[in-house]
């Protein structure tokens, strides 16, 4: 992180750079350098770069047009990605513990299940102001279920137990499902719980009425195939089995007054999905994340087809063609035709899956990077970015920085001497010495 600011005392402890700058590098840990003129004792911040701090990626969310992403060490980075091929940073958060394994965002809530277990919320209603909320603790084993309005906690051999989220800075219990086996896995669509238990039988609860939810009066579902994994879409719910050597996604009738049972139509799957997701519209559509041989994502869509009559019965029935994301993922989220990707290695990708044949990248956002190295020339800032190569701004206006060029170097990127405003010596790791050119910044 690059940071302009006001003076520090004259002859304090920043070596002197051009005059009244001065020059400050930080190590990994901060991410970043800080330039300070040297003429006044009081400190004022003109301007950051990147403007958030970076880090590994863990999980991402998507609501809408904003975005939220989990990066190493526990920070929630906020992005304005309403506009997908120009997302913008909007604001970041530390979580004050360790990092997230999964992200649950919806009206203005975001949901953090920490990787010790338990669940942080995050109030991002103002999203330029995010909140620490509340906070509970669940077991590391624990299976959970997200609404807006609810979190349901599965607890192997205890049940299940509803947490109120109505209140994000009091979360409370306001009920417990008795249930004595194992838990595969569990659902929340509109306001029903689905559970699909250790002995692939499958439960449906009413959560309408009241905080007590009510069990349905039909029997449970017992699934004869192997259960894989399950998901509420719409008010439809969806569940792929292991039938032969192939994943079959069925849809469960619900409009029986007497029965649950699957819709025999099946939608044959190429390989066993990692993931389901879905919209939240009525009869919306699908996908499903697989997890191909060569290590890259496949998505096949899928969409619901009401069978003929008007009645709640229907099928699946594939949309287009399976679509391959070109890195392997650690989380992937999606609002409408846009799809959120993000790896370990913390880059953000974001796609453009309108076209049912193509996926379009329309932007991509780096939160690595190692800031080992800052010096200036002219009207230009230099940093050595480690892994992430090295990066050239325009600092003409010292209250608003802009990145003029990036370009990435095999190996690591140690130290950057400029030899004007558009070209530099980088020194990589194994002493190497690089010459790099931005006079054309968008061809480095």
């Amino acid at each position: 992180m690059l940071v302009f600011l006001h003076p520090y005392a004259r002859g304090g402890r920043f070596p002197a750079i051009r005059g009244v700058l001065s020059l400050l590098v930080a190590g990994w840990a901060v991410l970043g350098a800080a330039i300070a003129d040297a003429t006044d004792r009081n400190p004022t911040l003109w301007a950051r770069w990147p403007g958030y701090q970076r880090g590994a990626a863990t999980a991402v969310a998507l609501d809408g047009g904003l975005a939220a992403v989990v990066a190493h060490p526990g920070v929630v980075h906020l992005w304005d990605v309403s506009s997908p091929s120009v997302p913008r940073s909007i604001a970041w958060i530390s979580l004050e513990e360790d990092t997230a394994t999964q992200l649950h965002l919806e009206d203005g809530i975001l949901q953090v299940l920490r990787a010790d277990g338990g669940v942080r919320l995050i109030d991002v209603r103002s999203p330029a102001h995010p909140r620490l909320a509340g906070t509970f603790q669940t077991p590391a084993s624990a299976r959970l279920a997200w609404a807006p309005w609810l979190v349901a906690v599965g607890r192997q051999g205890e049940g299940v137990e509803l947490i109120s989220v109505l209140d994000p800075d009091r979360p409370r219990r306001v009920a417990t499902v008795p249930l004595s086996v194992p838990m595969g896995w569990l659902g929340i669509g509109g306001r029903k719980l689905a559970v699909v238990d250790g002995q692939a039988r499958l439960w449906l609860f009413d959560l309408s009425q009241g905080e007590m939810p009510k069990p349905d009066p039909r029997a449970p579902l017992r699934l004869e195939a192997p259960f894989v994994t399950a998901r509420w879409i719409g008010d439809h719910l969806v569940v792929v089995q292991r039938e032969g050597t192939s994943a079959v996604a069925h849809a469960v009738e619900l409009g029986d007054p007497s029965a649950l049972h699957l819709n025999p139509r099946g939608l044959p799957l190429s390989n066993p999905p990692a993931s389901l997701s879905g919209d939240g519209a009525s009869g919306g559509d699908g996908w499903v994340v697989e997890q191909a041989e060569d290590s890259r994502i496949e998505i096949e869509r899928f969409a619901w087809q009401p069978d003929e009559g008007g009645s709640t019965a229907g099928r699946l029935v594939r949309v287009g063609d399976v679509l391959q994301l070109p890195m392997l993922q650690v989380s992937i989220a999606r609002s409408g035709p846009m799809l959120m990707g993000v790896s370990a290695a913390g880059l953000v990708r974001i796609y453009d899956a309108a076209d049912p044949v193509t996926l379009r990248q329309t932007a991509e956002i780096s939160l690595a990077g190692e800031g080992l190295d800052l010096a200036l020339s002219g009207e230009s800032a230099w940093i050595a970015d480690g892994s992430e190569g090295v990066v050239r701004l325009d600092a003409r206006d010292r209250g608003h920085l802009v990145e003029a060029g990036r370009l990435k170097l095999p190996g690591r990127s140690l130290k950057v001497f400029p030899l004007s405003s558009s070209q530099a010596l980088v020194l990589r790791a194994g002493n190497t010495l690089t010459r790099v050119d931005f006079t054309d910044p968008d061809s480095p």
